[in-house]
């Protein structure tokens, strides 16, 4: 969501809106690749700078990342205090990305694959089939309501369909632009977030938009969007 930044820049800009985790892509066609600064410098140090910002990480998404460096990004995750690697649907179902669930197993760690039109997670009937056959406690599924939403079907069901499995969380809706964040009822997150509660899920609501815009303009976006969200949980925890 910072592309543009430098990575001490954008964990400076994350800080001033309030939210306590990061997502950390590998992306080499950005204008900052911000996983060659943990190439650079080591996880070790990625795991102070957060602290420094008052952040966590929660996950690395290495959709992009080589193939001969996913066993290492997942050690790097391991040592950088993260909890959650993010792959392509697609991979995620198929037999390269056993190794990696093995390794995750070994490590404490968890593996989930995105939902995506296109791919083999891109409908609730596949969420729920594919966490039916997953049978590592390693791997699970990293729930997009964008892509939810872009194939006509609903957010609260398709969480409800991936259970105990639901490991990574998208606060994404499908609209245009800085849209794209929740906020303005093109998708009510009150729902959402009740079936959240229902299959106890206890990992991050992740804000997100592939929009890039100037951080003065991104910063301002995500504390309304995360400000919104955490009214509608006060409601539900209101609620008898």
């Amino acid at each position: 969501m910072y592309p543009d930044c430098p990575l001490e820049a954008a964990l400076e800009e994350i800080a001033k809106t309030g939210c306590r985790a990061v997502d950390l892509w590998e992306a080499p066609n950005l204008p900052q690749n911000h996983m060659e600064w943990v190439e650079l410098r080591r996880p070790q140090y990625l795991r102070a700078l957060l602290e420094s910002f008052g952040l966590t990480l929660s996950a690395f998404s290495i959709y992009w990342s080589p193939g001969n460096k996913l066993a290492q990004r997942l050690e790097w995750l391991k040592e950088a205090g993260g909890e959650v690697a993010v792959l392509g649907g697609g991979a995620a179902a198929g037999q390269p990305v056993r190794p990696l669930v093995e390794q995750a197993e070994t490590l404490g760690l968890r593996i989930a694959g995105e939902n995506h039109g296109g791919s083999s997670l891109h409908s609730i009937a596949s969420l729920r089939e594919f966490a039916s056959l997953a049978e590592s406690p390693a791997l699970g599924i990293a729930l997009a309501p964008y892509h939810v939403m872009a194939g006509g079907e609903s957010v609260p069901a398709a969480v409800e369909a991936c259970g105990s499995k639901l490991f990574f969380f998208y606060a994404w809706q499908f609209a245009p632009a800085l849209r794209e964040l929740p906020g303005d009822c093109t998708l009510d997150f009150l729902p959402v977030l009740a079936s959240l509660r229902k299959v106890k899920y206890a990992g991050c609501v992740n804000l997100f938009t592939h929009t890039h815009v100037p951080k003065e303009q991104m910063t301002p976006a995500v504390i309304a969007a995360r400000e919104y969200l955490e009214r509608l949980g006060k409601q539900l925890e209101a609620a008898p």
